[in-house]
């Protein structure tokens, strides 16, 4: 029973996704991956890694070594490619970091925890959301509320999934630009990162699963609820999400 609500969460999570546009987004993907595109970013980010965070010369892995950032460092950020290279500046040092180890310090409190209802209709989550409404839209019988909020330290899209007007699904996508190419080894970093954010708010009681290559997925069983942390590769791109559905 419980594979059977993980099946039914990563197809949630999929419908909740491709029930907005992204054609746009997934034309760019597939034209991008032979070629490393540059996102400007002009923002402070936090390093969140306990072990430090090495800084490169070049972007990429065999890179000169410039320096050693401690947990919790702050740095402005110029650009991220599409290899989750960031181009940052502490002080009088500049140079090339994994952006998976940055994040956006959260402002807003209210952002980070948010009460799990899935007896909400679309006018009291609109009532009630205190974050920026990006985009809304109804096809069919399915409607979706995207915000634009923090989670874990990420600047995410939240996504209200409505089907016959009941909220079948709460979910954060984490790369909604769809314009991030990672390895293996960057995915199981994204994964661990959110892991153990999840930990915090969710508790112990999580499964996980991963094909060794292109997915990890954690299954949280909240009793009236169930909450799937899911990274992976599709159509070259990298995808992260955070599902609540029941």
């Amino acid at each position: 029973m419980k594979f059977v609500k993980w099946v039914i969460a990563v197809s949630l999570c999929f419908i909740a996704l491709t029930a907005m546009d992204y054609g746009d987004a997934q034309a760019s993907a597939s034209t991008s991956e032979t070629k490393v595109s540059k996102q400007t970013v002009n923002q402070i980010k936090y390093v969140k890694s306990e072990g430090g965070l090495i800084v490169r010369k070049e972007a990429h892995s065999k890179g000169a070594k410039v320096t050693m950032l401690k947990n919790g460092s702050k740095v402005f950020v110029y650009t991220t490619d599409s290899n989750g290279w960031s181009h940052i500046k502490q002080g009088n040092v500049k140079g090339y970091v994994k952006d998976a180890y940055l994040v956006v310090q959260e402002q807003n409190t209210q952002n980070k925890n948010r009460k799990i209802d899935f007896s909400m209709s679309i006018n009291q989550v609109e009532k009630a959301e205190t974050a920026k409404l990006l985009r809304k839209s109804q096809k069919g019988n399915v409607s979706t509320l995207v915000y634009s909020a923090m989670k874990y330290g990420y600047s995410t899209e939240l996504i209200y999934y409505y089907e016959d007007k009941k909220l079948g699904a709460i979910g954060f996508d984490f790369f909604p630009n769809r314009d991030r190419y990672s390895d293996w080894s960057e995915i199981q970093l994204i994964h661990d990162t959110l892991y153990k954010e999840g930990l915090k708010e969710l508790g112990r009681n999580v499964e996980t699963r991963s094909d060794g290559s292109y997915y990890i997925s954690s299954l949280w069983d909240k009793g009236s609820y169930y909450v799937m942390l899911d990274v992976n590769r599709i159509d070259g791109y990298t995808m992260a999400t955070l599902i609540y559905y029941q």
